[in-house]
């Protein structure tokens, strides 16, 4: 069974870092396009992040506590 403590009451700079340098320039790049391909550009973007994330902490073997 999992148990989960409260979130924490601060963001992680790290988080914002990696939103800000992959993200922001998706949503930045599809302003100008459909809303409908917006949408699945930034789908895919988050997705490749989250995914290649996964990967990373998979790979490194990192544990949360």
């Amino acid at each position: 069974m999992l148990y989960f403590s409260a979130p924490p009451k601060d963001h992680n700079i790290y988080i914002e870092n990696v939103l800000e340098t992959v993200l922001e320039p998706v949503l930045e790049g599809v302003g100008k396009l459909k809303q409908t391909v917006q949408l699945s550009v930034i789908s895919q973007a988050t997705e490749a992040l989250c995914q290649a994330w996964m990967n990373f902490i998979l790979s490194e073997k990192i544990k949360f506590r």
